[in-house]
């Protein structure tokens, strides 16, 4: 029992002495640096990390079904009561939906103006996520060079230890100072390399949602617009091929169709025209008629 309890001891001294060594070389020995720049950029990482966790998922931003739901009451109940359909609501497409609809029905928009503003409302949606998810980027950018400028700071003052006390004291020194110079790169490192994977991951998801719903809202437009009977806005029926190719070339004029055989007509009218007429010489000792009438 003696011996099996002073070695439970020496493990449980050894253990705090260990914890002790690592606090105090990670934490106490990093310096101002890293108390109070790198150790709170830390702690934004992690906040951030947990706040878009909640936030870009696919339950809140597009969930399953809505693009039905949303067609289906308009179809019932008119466009115009979608308003009160899809206010308070927090998922992609009933937002950009919720602002183009009532942006068109002030302006009195037409179909094709509601869809192009759905999708500038898409991407103000995702250009608001995307900028939550750039403060990731950011610190995880500035991270690395803080932690090189405390390094660089450190070394400054090992190799300026050199010239101080004996050879055997002067490389303890230095070795502890470039030991101390060294954690803010780790914590520089330690900070960057999560928040740019968190940056990575966010912005692809968030560019998927964006791009999901945008499609989704194509069909939910077609679907309400499709019998032209939406009221409060102007439904434009898509050209058709023949229209498009007679619009593409305002500025061609069009040639009457003539009927068959009226270029020959007119050619040999034109013959004829041209053809000149015989003359008739006159006798130059043929009296005139007034000559005759004297005589």
């Amino acid at each position: 029992m003696d011996i099996g309890w002073i070695a439970y001891s020496v493990l449980a001294a050894a253990d705090d002495s260990a914890a002790q060594t690592f606090f105090r070389q990670f934490f106490v020995q990093g310096g101002p640096i890293v108390w109070f720049i790198l150790l709170p950029m830390s702690i934004i990482i992690v906040y951030l990390a947990l706040d878009l966790l909640v936030t870009i998922r696919r339950k809140r931003l597009l969930p399953a079904g809505i693009a039905t739901e949303i067609a289906t009451h308009a179809l019932r109940n008119g466009p115009a009561s979608l308003s009160n359909k899809l206010v308070g609501r927090k998922d992609l497409l009933s937002r950009a939906l919720l602002r183009a609809m009532d942006q068109g029905r002030q302006m009195g928009a037409s179909s094709e103006m509601i869809r192009q503003l759905t999708a500038e409302s898409l991407a103000e949606n995702g250009m608001h996520l995307m900028r939550k998810a750039q403060w990731c980027q950011i610190i995880g950018s500035v991270a690395p060079m803080v932690g090189l400028f405390g390094t660089v700071f450190g070394m400054i003052g090992a190799f300026h230890l050199l010239g101080q006390g004996t050879e055997g004291q002067r490389y303890e020194l230095l070795a502890d100072k470039i030991s101390i110079a060294l954690v803010t790169t780790f914590w520089g490192l330690l900070v960057a390399i999560p928040a740019l994977f968190l940056y990575g991951v966010f912005q692809t998801r968030i560019e998927a949602f964006v791009s999901e719903a945008s499609l989704e809202a194509e069909a939910v437009l077609a679907r309400i617009f499709a019998n032209g009977n939406a009221k409060g806005f102007k439904v434009v029926a898509q050209p058709q091929p023949q229209q498009q190719a007679t619009a593409a070339k305002p500025n061609q004029a069009k040639v009457p169709q003539q009927p068959k055989g009226t270029f020959i007509r007119r050619k040999q009218k034109r013959l004829k025209s041209q053809t000149p007429k015989p003359r008739i010489a006159k006798r130059k000792n043929e009296p005139q008629p007034a000559a005759k009438a004297a005589e």
